[in-house]
């Protein structure tokens, strides 16, 4: 009897001995690796997969408005750079924009601006510090006024003003699922 507990004991022990051992060996893996990304989590190097073209994301600009507001990323297909915007507080929501040929905005932003026959339509507005990493093709750090506009069947515009010249981009929202991000070189 005392043998069989002796023997019931110590199994216990060294059951206790290796599940502690697999629990630290377990940790310490999780300790090494990078946090999981995000599926929305765009970087610089990533490449972009979407409607059957590859981007390489180049560059990121940071706009802070007393915290941050957007990102807009460049991306290029090797022949042209385009803009990736991805807007705060809604990570679903990105869009892909290029610039707005033969559109201008000069004086101060109206609540409406056609294109294309399409009618754009002030959504938000503000002054932001922008920050960059990376090639920003176009745009330089620092102070920008902002007017984001969007017309029916997800069409966005963003214009970017800094000191006399403003960049007019335009484009449409991303659906959900149809951007394949593939994590670039950490």
């Amino acid at each position: 009897m005392i043998l069989e507990l002796a023997l019931i004991v110590a199994g216990a022990g060294a059951a206790g001995y290796i599940l502690k051992r697999r629990r630290r060996k377990k940790a310490k893996e999780a300790a090494a690796k990078p946090p999981p990304r995000r599926t929305g989590d765009v970087r610089v190097g990533d490449a972009l997969l979407y409607m059957g073209s590859d981007y390489i994301v180049t560059g990121e600009l940071i706009f802070n408005e007393e915290g941050q507001v957007f990102r807009l990323f460049t991306v290029t297909d090797g022949k042209r750079d385009r803009w990736l915007l991805a807007e705060e507080g809604q990570p679903a929501l990105r869009s892909l924009l290029e610039e707005a040929a033969g559109l201008d905005l000069a004086g101060s932003a109206p609540d409406t601006v056609p294109h294309r026959g399409v009618s754009y339509r002030m959504r938000k507005r503000g002054m932001a510090q922008a920050t960059s990493q990376g090639e920003v093709s176009r745009f330089s750090p620092g102070q920008y006024e902002y007017y984001r506009y969007s017309a029916p069947g997800r069409q966005v515009l963003l214009a970017l003003r800094r000191e006399a010249e403003t960049t007019l981009l335009v484009g449409e929202e991303i659906m959900p699922g149809a951007l394949e991000i593939l994590p670039g070189q950490p």
